[in-house]
């Protein structure tokens, strides 16, 4: 089975206004500080109706050929898991219950699969505890159907002194880019001064005057060219970089239609201090 998203969340998205960008629920719901596991209360549920969550089902339906979708589901306890489909009529927007299961979960991963997801624009998934308190570290949307397209991603960063965000996205990322086994690698422009920190393994950094925005991303993409890569992702040096968005933007790019192969996917960027506020989309 290949996971092609995810379902995120984290520890500190519980507490905080901006909850609903990951999950919804109106229950004591709680994110375990040791693995980073959801807690669900009995009778509690949580939907992933969300920006960060929701399966953009209309997207994969025209851009590749995929034809099935399941979820997976791992855990401890007893849940009922919906998984429902969105129609937009542009006016109104309509949600049935594609699937709903009981699952009594454990270490294996539980799949249900998601039938006729084509039909929909967009698919999210509903949990609610049946039994005592429910632990779940892992939800996703995985299909067993093979890579298309190899895909060798080049992350061009043009930096100048923002060391401190820099080293924070290389030491978050790079562990999970091994977990995962994607092929990645970072090309970074340094337009300032010296980084002044250890770059792991898959990092290239080169020196370069300070040119601007232009003449640094034009040198990290000569960079990834140089080292044979077949997509390029440009990006900020002083964000937040989820893991999750170079993650699905690689296993689009697996999947896409012969005939979608050149597309551009453009990305959104939202506060930092807010993160309900999408401010800017490219």
């Amino acid at each position: 089975m290949i996971v092609l998203q995810n379902i995120v969340w984290n520890k500190d998205s519980f507490f905080v206004s901006e909850k609903e960008t990951f999950v919804r629920t109106d229950s004591q719901v709680a994110v375990s500080a040791a693995d980073n596991a959801l807690l669900i209360p009995q009778c509690a549920s949580v939907a992933f109706s969300t920006y960060m969550n929701m399966f953009a089902a209309k997207k994969w339906r025209d851009l590749t050929d995929l034809s099935e979708v399941f979820v997976l589901v791992r855990g401890h306890g007893v849940v009922q898991v919906r998984v429902v489909g969105i129609v937009d009529k542009h006016d109104y927007s309509y949600e049935s219950v594609i699937v709903s299961e009981e699952l009594h979960l454990g270490e294996q991963n539980q799949t249900i699969a998601v039938p006729d997801f084509a039909q929909y624009d967009a698919v999210f998934v509903q949990v609610t505890a049946v039994g005592t308190l429910v632990q779940i570290p892992f939800i996703a949307f995985a299909t067993t159907e093979s890579i298309k397209n190899p895909v060798k991603m080049g992350a061009c960063i043009c930096t100048f002194n923002r060391q401190r965000y820099l080293r924070a996205n290389l030491e978050k990322n790079i562990p999970n880019l091994h977990e995962s086994n994607l092929n990645l690698s970072f090309f970074i422009s340094n337009n300032g001064d010296e980084l002044g920190f250890d770059l792991p393994a898959g990092v290239r950094v080169e020196k370069n005057r300070n040119l601007g925005g232009a003449g640094g991303f034009a040198r990290a993409m000569k960079m990834a060219l140089d080292a044979n890569m077949t997509h390029i992702i440009l990006m900020d040096d002083d964000i937040e970089l989820p893991f999750e968005t170079l993650f699905r933007t690689i296993r689009l790019f697996e999947y896409l239609k012969p005939e979608k192969q050149d597309i551009f996917v453009s990305g959104s960027m939202l506060s930092a201090e807010e993160k309900w506020l999408q401010y800017e989309r490219n």
